[in-house]
């Protein structure tokens, strides 16, 4: 018979609990539609698409962040059809129970006691800040080469031959699953600088420059080895800049608290950093100086969706030596153990879609139901209105680009455009003066808004005007068509 014994539990909860989580976040399709969009365009035409068929804009070659992946979801779409959400959602919680994996037996199956409760305040800051990328987006699949990466960084000071190998092939993975390997470059650099200044004010600190850069060299290499060669560069300095320029709520710095939290608990990871620097510091330790633990800190600063790297790293820094605790006794420990499977059971309870209590339903029905989250109802009256003529969508882009043939505004990533169409996109959006005029140049056909996206004076003018017939209005979406004797 199977003993529920501590070693039992706590491997429980650390697979349980970030599964439970995942479960929980609504699927969302902004991102994720547009790169399975693309992928499966690619397969299809044998070649790697680099300009969309369904912009009504002209728009610029584009570079995929994620191009690799994009080949991946494209052929999970094409080969389940309308279930193409539910393979795609399994294909990613196969990625986190294959991260989770990685990490508990790296850093927690060797400790002698997991118990600790620094350990577990730790597992907890975890889940709960790097809950961001327990979603279904590309750069939850990156984390893996990332995790990789970081861990041969962090942890030498003199990379040997073999681990250079190792850097040379995860990069080469990692960049073409995502545009983040160059972090790799980044890393490696700030070591380096770091490393070089402190050594010139005295410190005694042992790294070997040499490995470094041959490191560096070789990682080089490997970040060139994708279909879009040097242009990954600044392809990157341009997606940072725009989505900082048009203040896209995941960029945002912490110190605005939009997000108040996971703002909160970047600070709190912070203040955990800090002491443990001051103690190494201290001990006349000062290998921390140099981690890219400081820089990711230091990026987190500049914006909180950098902010979810340091939480899936705390491991090799807080855990990675292990934990001692005084022993308890059998009674105390069999307490512990009742009280833990009874929490994680009042988790699934409350955590659960299926099971889902009214009072959690009443927080958040809209976040939690698919059909609140995807626009189901109004892309079958556009289907079944027969009319092809481009749409105005605001966030809706990612799953119409998969179910319509028709045109569609701006797509969910808003970076291929000029400012000027982003400027106009922004003006409808926000019903300021002149936004019925934009949707009179581009003739659009229908308007397709995502409520929680857009002001409610436009859904308003919208419902009041003689252009435009009401299609659709519920919880989160918006639908009207234009009127005949409106047409052009």
């Amino acid at each position: 018979m199977l003993k529920f014994n501590r070693n039992f539990l706590f491997t429980a909860l650390f697979f349980l609990y970030p599964l439970i989580l995942f479960q929980t976040f609504p699927v969302r399709t902004f991102d994720l539609g547009i790169w399975t969009a693309l992928g499966a365009q690619s397969i299809k035409a044998g070649h790697l698409v680099v300009q969309d068929t369904f912009s009504l804009l002209p728009t610029l070659k584009m570079i995929y962040p994620s191009w690799g992946l994009s080949l991946v979801y494209g052929a999970i779409f094409l080969n389940s059809g309308e279930w193409f959400i539910a393979g795609l959602r399994l294909f990613h919680l196969g990625v986190l129970l294959l991260f989770l994996a990685i990490v508990y037996k790296k850093y927690f199956h060797p400790l002698q006691n997991r118990w600790h409760f620094k350990n577990l305040i730790f597992v907890l800051l975890f889940f709960y800040g790097g809950n961001i990328l327990f979603v279904d987006r590309p750069s939850l699949v990156a984390m893996i080469p990332a995790l990789l990466a970081f861990d041969i960084i962090h942890g030498s000071n003199k990379i040997d031959f073999s681990k250079i190998k190792k850097l040379f092939f995860i990069t080469l993975i990692w960049i073409n699953m995502h545009a983040s390997a160059v972090l790799v470059l980044i890393m490696l650099v700030f070591k380096l600088v770091m490393s070089a200044i402190l050594s010139k004010v005295g410190l005694p600190l042992k790294i070997d420059v040499k490995s470094y850069l041959l490191a560096l060299v070789v990682s080089l290499v490997a970040l060139l080895i994708n279909p879009f060669g040097w242009n990954i560069f600044p392809y990157v300095v341009q997606t940072a800049m725009l989505s900082h320029s048009r203040f896209f709520l995941e960029w945002l710095s912490p110190v605005y608290f939009e997000d108040a939290f996971h703002s909160t608990l970047f600070f709190v990871w912070v203040g955990f950093l800090i002491s443990f620097l001051y103690k190494s510091i201290k001990k006349k330790n000062y290998d921390l100086l140099i981690s890219p633990y400081i820089l990711l800190t230091l990026m987190g600063l500049v914006s909180l969706r950098d902010t979810v790297w340091t939480y899936f790293f705390i491991f090799p820094i807080f855990i990675q030596e292990g934990r001692t605790v005084e022993a308890v006794t059998h009674e105390q420990t069999r307490w512990l153990n009742t009280l833990l499977v009874l929490a994680l059971v009042a988790n699934f309870i409350i955590l659960n879609p299926f099971m889902r209590p009214k009072f959690l339903n009443a927080l958040g029905e809209g976040n939690y139901d698919l059909s609140a989250n995807v626009p189901e109802t109004e892309v079958e009256m556009i289907l079944k209105s027969q009319n092809q003529g481009p749409i105005f969508d605001a966030m809706a882009a990612g799953y119409l680009v998969l179910r319509v043939p028709n045109k569609i505004f701006v797509d969910a990533r808003n970076i291929i455009y000029s400012n000027q169409s982003q400027a106009e996109y922004d003006i409808v959006v926000n019903a300021k003066n002149g936004w019925d005029q934009i949707l009179d140049k581009y003739k659009f056909e229908f308007v397709l808004l995502d409520k929680r996206y857009v002001t409610p004076k436009l859904i308003e003018e919208l419902s009041q005007s003689r252009k435009w017939k009401l299609m659709s209005s519920r919880r989160n979406f918006f639908l009207v068509q234009r009127e005949s004797f409106f047409g052009f």
